[in-house]
Order: structure tokens, then C-alpha cells, then sequence
């Protein structure tokens, strides 16, 4: 008992810094209401907003016709649909305001600090140097220059905790005391168990570009850790051991999201992502962005979000001092190193080019640079917490460590002299300088006395690191901002977004309640003219929140149907009509005779009906976009009838409607939703039967049995 006390005091204490580490960093945001800038209040926001909003009132939303002309809220890869944590929200009945959004967001900086901290426990034991190494994690500069884009943040912070979950042990431990079938099933350690989780997580609230790199990355940390084994062991049935359960783990996780991921699958064709993909313009890293590892990226003319990869100068210094037997000891590491450096440029090399045309999937995203940059700050922010532990154990001799500490001071003087000359703002304040020498001259004594064991003792010395880091944090992360003629703006925290939404009267409105939400519980009677924000300042996306109907939208998911629609004026002007329709007959026109009538009673967002009167079938052809699923119901006095939407022109949708008087109700659900559904529920408890098994004891080898 005592010594479990003594555990979860070694890992409370560290997680207690690190929440308040998160406390200090995003003060503004949890206390005095900054938002994050420009991306994350808008679409990433609104979608959210909008469908939370509806499960609040027990409408489970499939359809969204205030954006993009109407289309199906499955093919939305980011909506988070199926992602936990937002479903605490209509749970609780509490509103997804922008406050909300933005807290739920530094928590997750904070879940990837955690993660962090236990994947340097698992690497490296002990409690103060994984504390060092968590605490330079949750300055990762993804986290700021990306503040905007919300899943890749969510992307960030699980990616720790992956590399954690898909940790095996070699053969040997406690899974010799386990059948091979148990083995081969949930691997040798109880963290092994949460794969399913991680991916599903992953899957639902992380960056789709994320997602598929880091399944390429894992597997292949997989695939080496095999090797690992074998060479090791030279035993196949080791090897197994650790092959086997990751391929089976994630298959549950994969199946798990199916959900999420199948209908964006099954129906991509539809989507103009399928076709643009490969000529898609993409943002990779290139050397230039060497120095933003410890100096913020500002100073770089390239799109702020995607550039920095800021670790901490103690965490750079740190990596030189790092013992060449070490880079052989956690060659796995230094070879997902190596890996994403040669994806995160992109285009820009040819082991990219290579790769992405033998596994066209990882072409898919727009954004290498987010996709592999985040192994490239974990790893290193491993390497150097190997050399710390190395230097606080194995002595090194006094040339060994001023060479180290000379080339270190060559590459970090050189970065800072370079983006000296490329942005003269860096130049501007001498105590920017004196901060970063400082921090640069301290670091390096602390390293040497460390090294040497003298002047400071280990645990002080340690001490003495850690807040080095913490004031280098804080050093850079206030300069991660844009830089514009007469105008500096935070990548990360903005006091002003919120007064634009209260201009226009959302997100909040009567009882404290979004816009959308009373809009959702009083649909038209009919669809409105549409609107064509072309600007972003006129909020193209204001249809989640204000029940606006919209013609474009600033998420990244877009129909075929639209493009093909968009490419004509006159058939766009057509759709941004108020809700119309033209009646054919044999392909030639057939208007409604002085008794015949078809009028549309209530449009909701899954859901529309009709009041129709014909004397003879007609071929209904509306402004509104076709998707399968549309289906509607056909309500005689005396009869029922059940026809589905058809396609016509390019894109619209049309209903082939029998003569008679009656009432229609169409209405639109995915198609084989409910089978994607069952899948996922039914390896969700797969899943649980797994975990029970695991929770099993195993008996000792040699056990003998006591029947008789």
C-alpha cells in the first residue's frame, strides 16, 4: 500500500505543474475570454455549435441546408460528430459557446502534456526529467502557431499518448505468464489495451491529414519495434507478440470509427477532395524553419500556422549533448525521426513523391507540415531527455562537453543571426537578446555542472532546468504572431474576435441560448433566398449559427454537386433562389394548371413537407442539391406511397410525383448509416470483452491443477 501511495504521488505531483504550467500559459483564455484567431471561430466553430445545438432538442442533425446549398453533415470529416467530449455539451444542456470551445481546447494542451510525461515515464523512469520533457511539450509550438485550427490541435496532443498505447514490451515479463492466444490478441502490457481508443479519438477529433500520417508513422514504429525483438530474440513467436496485437487493436480502433470514417469513404467520389488531392497546393517545412525550434516563427513570410516547431532552446542545447551509443540504444526513435523529416517538406522531396504515390492516401492532406511536424518536437523532446538522463548518470569528459556546448552555440547563434537578417523586428528590442543569451548561457551552465557533478546538486540542478524552460516558454510564446505592415496579431490569443459575432447578434441570444438553437425549433415554412457571402468578412459561415441559408461555406468539405452548380452563373442564381420548382413531363415543361398546386409547408434540416395537388404525374425538379438518402413519404386519405429522389441537371434534386392529393414528407438519412453504426457498436464491445480478458489474472507457469 505504501508503496502505491508513493506512485501516485510520483505521478501527481508533475501533473499538478503541468496544469498549472497551463493555467499560467492560457491565463487569458480561461479568465479574461481571448479566443483563438481567425479559423477557429468560424467554421470549426460553427459546425460544432450547430449540431450540438440540435442534439440539445433530440434532433439528431444528417442534413445541413444552411450551408454550401445543403449537404450531409456525415461527409464532414471535422465536425467532431462522433468525438466524446463534445457530446458532454447537449449531455449536460449546456451551449457550445466560443468561451467553451476555447477552454476545451487548452485542455486538451494540457491531456497532451499528460501524455507526454507518461510516454518519457515509460522511456526513461523516474519522475523529474519526464516532468522537464512534459513541461517542453506543452510549449510545442504547433500547439500556438496552429491555435486556430482545432483538430489539428486535438491531433497534437493525442499523438504523445498513441506513441505511448503502441509502446510493446519485448517477450519476457508478464506476458510469458499469459497463453500465446492472449498474447497475440492484447499484447503484454495494459496500456496496449487503449489502441482502439486512441484511434477512435483520433479518428473523430483529430485532423483527417493527421489521422493518416500518424497511422503510416505508428505503423511502421511498429513494424521496427518487430525487428527489435527479433533481432533480439530471434524467436518469431516474440516478434508475434508485438505485431499481432497492434494489427488486430487497431483493426477494433479502425472498425470502432467506421461511423466517422466509412461514409466519407464509401462516398468519396462525391467530393472534389477525390479529385484535387494530387494538385492540391500543400505546405511542407524546408530549412529555413531550422531556427523556429527555439525562436518563434514571425519572422518567416510563410503562412504562420503551419511553420513552427518550437521545442525550447534547453531542449535544442540538450540534443547536442546527447551520447552517440544513445542514438544507437533508441535507434526506433531516430528512425521515425528521420522519417518525418524527410515527409514534413512535402512536394519539396522526393522521398514524399516516392511515398505518396505507393500509398496515395497520405497525399490526401493539404498540410504535411502539420502531419509530421508533431513527430519531430516529440521526438526530440525525447532525444533530450535521453541526454539529460544520460548526463545526470554517466560522467563526460570536460573537451567531450565544451565541444557539445560549442556546436550547440554555432547552431542556435546561427538561427538567430538568420531570422536577424530576414526580419529586422527581432532586432528591436535589446532585451529580447539579453533573454535569449541568457536563457542560451544558463542552460548550458546548468548542462555542464550536471555533467561534472559539481557546484549544484542533481535535484537542484534539475529544478534550476526546468524552470529554464518554463521562462523560455514564456519568452516565445508571446512573439508567435503575424507580422503585417502597421499591425501585429497574436497566432493564439485574440481579445477581439468576440466583438465581431456580437455585431451581428450571436452566438449567444435569449436565455442564453445560441441563435441557433430557437431557429432549429421554429423551421420555415419554406426555404428563404439564400445567401452569397463571397467575403469572409461577411461570415459565409454564419448559417451554423443564425440558420442563415448559405451558398458557400468555409469548411473543407465540398460537394461535386456544388462545383459542377457553381461553375454556371445562371444555375447558381437559380439555387440561391427562394425555394422554386419546375415541373416536367416527358422532359418538356408542364406548369400547374389553375386547380393543381404544390406547396412547400415546413423546411427543417432533415425534414421538409409538402401539400400537392396534380391532376397528372410530374417530374418535380427543386433548387436544392441531390445526395442519395433522400426519401420521401406520400400521405393519401386512403393510401401510402414511398418514392426516392433522383438526380437531374447538375446535381439537382427531382421527385418523379404520382397525380392525386396528397401530403409529402421527405426526409434524409445516410445511406447505410445504421449498418455503419452497428459496426462501431458492435467492435466497441469487442473491444470491452477484450479489456475483460485482459483483466483476467493468468495463472503461473508450472501451476499444476488441483482436481483430482
Amino acid at each position: 500500500m505504501k508503496l502505491r501511495k508513493e506512485a501516485v504521488a510520483d505521478v501527481a505531483f508533475p501533473l499538478l505543474i503541468l496544469t498549472i504550467q497551463n493555467l499560467l500559459v492560457f491565463s487569458g483564455h480561461y479568465f479574461n475570454h481571448y479566443l483563438f484567431p481567425w479559423d477557429f471561430a468560424q467554421a470549426y466553430y460553427g459546425f460544432t455549435a450547430f449540431w450540438t445545438s440540435a442534439v440539445d432538442q433530440g434532433l439528431f442533425p444528417q442534413w445541413v441546408p444552411f450551408q454550401a446549398m445543403g449537404y450531409p453533415l456525415a461527409l464532414n470529416l471535422q465536425s467532431g460528430l462522433y468525438y466524446p467530449p463534445l457530446w458532454i455539451f447537449p449531455a449536460l444542456g449546456l451551449p457550445y459557446t466560443l468561451t467553451a470551445a476555447v477552454i476545451l481546447q487548452c485542455l486538451h494542451v494540457l491531456f497532451g502534456g499528460f501524455g507526454m510525461f507518461f510516454l518519457l515515464r515509460l522511456k526513461l523512469g523516474g519522475r523529474m526529467i519526464p516532468l522537464i520533457g512534459a513541461l517542453m511539450f506543452q510549449f510545442f509550438g504547433g500547439f500556438y502557431s496552429n491555435a486556430e485550427h482545432v483538430d489539428i490541435i486535438r491531433a497534437f496532443a493525442f499523438m504523445p499518448w498513441l506513441l505511448f498505447v503502441f509502446s510493446f514490451e519485448p517477450e519476457g515479463g508478464e506476458g510469458n505468464f499469459r497463453p500465446i492466444w492472449q498474447q497475440y490478441l492484447f499484447g503484454n502490457k495494459p496500456r496496449n489495451l487503449f489502441i482502439p481508443l486512441f484511434i477512435y479519438l483520433m479518428a473523430t477529433g483529430g485532423y483527417p491529414g493527421n489521422f493518416i500520417s500518424g497511422l503510416f508513422m505508428l505503423a511502421i514504429y511498429v513494424v521496427l519495434q518487430t525487428c527489435r525483438s527479433y533481432i533480439a530474440s530471434r524467436s518469431l513467436v516474440g516478434s508475434g507478440s508485438i505485431a499481432l496485437p497492434a494489427l488486430l487493436l487497431t483493426i477494433v480502433g479502425l472498425a470502432m470509427s467506421i461511423v466517422h470514417l466509412g461514409p466519407t469513404w464509401v462516398e468519396k467520389a462525391s467530393l472534389t477532395r477525390e479529385q484535387t488531392s494530387a494538385t492540391i497546393q500543400k505546405m511542407g517545412l524546408w530549412l529555413t524553419e531550422i531556427p523556429t525550434l527555439y525562436l518563434s516563427n514571425a519572422s518567416l513570410p510563410s503562412e504562420i500556422s503551419m511553420t513552427s516547431c518550437y521545442v525550447t532552446l534547453p531542449a535544442v542545447i540538450l540534443c547536442f549533448f546527447l551520447p552517440f551509443q544513445k542514438l544507437k540504444e533508441y535507434w526506433i526513435e531516430v528512425v521515425l525521426l528521420v522519417l518525418a523529416l524527410l515527409m514534413v517538406p512535402g512536394p519539396r522531396s522526393p522521398f514524399f513523391t516516392l511515398i505518396t504515390k505507393v500509398l496515395p492516401p497520405l497525399n490526401y492532406s493539404r498540410f504535411p507540415t502539420s502531419d509530421y511536424r508533431i513527430f519531430i518536437g516529440v521526438i526530440l523532446i525525447l532525444l533530450a531527455a535521453v541526454a539529460l538522463k544520460s548526463l545526470s548518470h554517466a560522467p563526460q569528459g570536460l573537451a567531450a562537453l565544451l565541444t557539445r556546448a560549442s556546436a550547440s552555440i554555432v547552431f542556435i547563434g546561427s538561427g538567430y543571426f538568420y531570422f536577424q537578417s530576414i526580419d529586422p523586428l527581432l532586432s528591436v528590442s535589446s532585451l529580447q537578446f539579453a533573454a535569449f543569451l541568457a536563457v542560451s548561457v544558463l542552460t548550458l551552465a546548468v548542462l555542464l555542472s550536471v555533467a561534472m557533478k559539481r557546484w549544484i546538486p542533481i535535484d537542484a540542478a534539475l529544478v534550476l532546468l526546468a524552470l529554464l524552460v518554463l521562462g523560455d516558454g514564456f519568452r516565445v510564446l508571446p512573439k508567435i504572431e503575424l507580422h503585417r505592415p502597421g499591425v501585429t496579431i497574436s497566432a493564439w490569443r485574440d481579445g477581439d474576435s468576440y466583438s465581431g459575432y456580437k455585431a451581428y447578434g450571436y452566438p449567444l441570444g435569449a436565455g442564453r441560448k445560441l441563435a441557433i438553437y430557437e431557429a432549429l425549433k421554429n423551421s420555415p415554412p419554406s426555404r428563404p433566398r439564400r445567401i452569397d457571402a463571397k467575403d469572409n468578412l461577411l461570415f459565409p459561415w454564419a448559417g451554423y449559427l443564425t440558420a442563415n441559408y448559405m451558398t458557400s461555406d468555409l469548411g473543407g468539405t465540398k460537394m461535386t454537386a456544388r462545383e459542377e452548380i457553381e461553375r454556371h452563373p445562371l444555375t447558381k442564381e437559380i439555387m440561391i433562389s427562394p425555394w422554386s420548382i419546375l415541373l416536367l413531363r416527358h422532359g418538356q415543361p408542364a406548369p400547374l394548371a389553375p386547380n393543381e398546386s404544390v406547396d412547400q409547408k415546413a423546411y427543417g434540416i432533415n425534414e421538409i413537407a409538402y401539400e400537392i395537388s396534380l391532376e397528372s404525374p410530374r417530374l418535380m425538379v427543386e433548387n436544392e442539391i441531390y445526395f442519395k438518402g433522400w426519401v420521401a413519404d406520400l400521405r393519401a386519405a386512403n393510401s401510402e406511397l414511398k418514392i426516392a429522389a433522383t438526380s437531374i441537371g447538375e446535381g439537382l434534386r427531382a421527385w418523379d410525383l404520382p397525380s392525386g392529393k396528397y401530403r409529402m414528407v421527405a426526409h434524409f438519412e445516410f445511406p447505410n448509416l445504421n449498418v455503419y453504426r452497428a459496426v462501431s457498436i458492435s467492435a466497441f464491445l469487442l473491444w470491452l470483452v477484450i479489456c475483460g480478458l485482459r483483466i483476467v489474472e493468468p495463472a503461473p507457469r508450472g501451476a499444476g491443477s488441483t482436481c483430482c
